[in-house]
């Protein structure tokens, strides 16, 4: 064998397995640089009317795996998937992007680890919806975070043939419109970790004809009757936040659902919608 053979031997079994392009018309989201030397696997952009930020680990509650705490936005969402360089773990990846989200004042809302996530299969295909991600429960890593109006969520795995991927989510949230939606739908869905706009109070304080109906639902799959007194419970609580802002009793009337309102809501989920009168 020739010397030029040998060295282009050498050259072939040497060339990096990362050495790829990116998935034809994506990009880098402008606020992050991407792991050195991964590339774009998969990539979309587009308005999402109900987005779900997953804020709590993932748990079996009568056989049915749900996210402990989760939160529900609209706006404009941008999904990227890399693939990692062989011989990075997942963690590389995952702290390249957390550190970047920190220097610019990320809020972190939640993140996690390894077997404490959950199942990386139910992040794969229930939740992030791309099958690659399906991965080793022990290696994954996920977080989501904030900044401004600008919600992000990270998540990375090594997959069962030890290729390692990390994906992205980016949503520019309309949420902040909540007394917008409320006035021009009639209806808003109250995020999970229960806020009120203070825009909310002052658009009763300059409407003082306007009644409020707190409708509280909860499919977790325990009997009507329980589901409907959980419901009550939440709106109970809700009910003197506006109290405690001098909103007239009188105007805020609840109806507790429980699990009878399947065309509403997923299976397993509570929550609570605020309708204008």
């Amino acid at each position: 064998m020739s010397r030029w053979s040998l060295l282009l031997g050498i050259l072939l079994v040497s060339l990096p397995t990362w050495a790829s392009t990116d998935r034809s018309g994506s990009s880098d989201y402008p606020l992050l640089e991407r792991f050195p030397l991964s590339y774009i696997v998969n990539y979309s952009q587009r308005k999402i009317p109900e987005y779900r930020l997953i804020l709590g680990g993932l748990e079996k509650v009568n056989g049915v795996i749900t996210p402990e705490r989760e939160a529900r936005y609209k706006g404009g969402l941008t999904r990227i998937t890399y693939r990692i360089p062989d011989g990075h773990g997942a963690r590389e990846p995952f702290l390249h992007f957390r550190s970047q989200l920190q220097k610019q004042n990320a809020e972190i809302l939640f993140e996690c680890e390894g077997r404490d996530c959950g199942s990386s299969n139910y992040w794969a295909n229930s939740i992030f919806r791309y099958s690659k991600l399906y991965g080793v429960d022990r290696t994954q890593s996920y977080l989501a975070a904030r900044i401004g109006q600008t919600y992000f969520a990270v998540y990375s795995v090594i997959r069962g043939n030890k290729r390692v991927f990390a994906h992205v989510e980016a949503l520019q949230s309309e949420q902040a419109d909540f007394t917008q939606a409320l006035r021009q739908e009639g209806y808003a869905r109250l995020p999970n970790n229960g806020d009120l706009p203070t825009s909310l109070f002052a658009y009763l304080n300059d409407n003082p004809d306007v009644q409020l109906w707190l409708v509280g639902f909860d499919r977790s799959q325990d009997s009507v009757q329980t589901g409907i007194n959980r419901s009550l419970n939440q709106l109970d609580a809700l009910k003197q936040k506006f109290v405690e802002q001098q909103i007239d009793e009188s105007r805020i009337h609840l109806y507790g659902v429980g699990p009878l309102a399947p065309l509403m809501v997923g299976e397993g989920e509570t929550g609570i919608y605020i309708i204008r009168e």
